[in-house]
């Protein structure tokens, strides 16, 4: 099962199933092409419902915080000038997710942290429009060929302006803050 809710503490935790290859639209080997785009449509849907259940729940549960944790990178490596969240907002199969993320995080008003992998940028910052909703992080989890590590989340909730802490298991090094895909 690809998507789950937990609770840990006062800190709601969900997992999303969206995936890579422009989200299960490119590299449609074998299977009948409309079919498989059906199903990625149908699972895009169940996602989102998914989403808009789990910040309900956080909301209903008075969440501390609220983890979201999925395998895809939205952002996508650096392109030109523009920052991440317009480059999510241009990649069509993650545009509606990353508006939505957006939505409600700055609906509930708490901590929420964006966990994803697929990527070789180690980093935790806010590639949203803090703005609009300015509790909202990501982290780019490590473990691709360049970082070797895992890492280990702290929730501050009441700490605004740092609610996530983020160290190496076995560097004890901080997470970078800036997302260098370059290094």
């Amino acid at each position: 099962m690809e998507n789950a809710i937990w609770w840990y503490a006062d800190v709601l935790f969900v997992t999303v199933h969206i995936v890579g290859t422009d989200n299960g639209r490119k590299q449609i080997l074998r299977d009948d092409r409309t079919r498989a785009t059906a199903l990625v449509n149908e699972r895009d849907e169940a996602n989102r419902l998914w989403l808009e259940r789990a910040f309900a729940l956080a909301a209903q549960w008075q969440a501390a915080a609220v983890v979201v944790a999925m395998q895809v990178d939205l952002f996508g490596p650096p392109e030109g000038d523009a920052d991440a969240f317009t480059r999510c907002k241009n990649r069509p199969p993650y545009a509606a997710v990353c508006e939505q993320l957006l939505l409600l995080a700055a609906d509930l008003g708490k901590p929420v942290l964006l966990v994803h992998g697929d990527t070789n940028a180690y980093c935790l910052d806010q590639p949203f429009p803090t703005s609009r909703a300015p509790g909202l992080w990501r982290l780019n989890a490590p473990g691709d060929f360049k970082v070797i590590d895992v890492a280990v989340v702290s929730i501050n909730a009441a700490d605004n302006a740092q609610p996530f802490a983020v160290t190496g298991l076995l560097s004890g090094q901080a997470a970078p803050q800036a997302c260098d895909y370059n290094n």
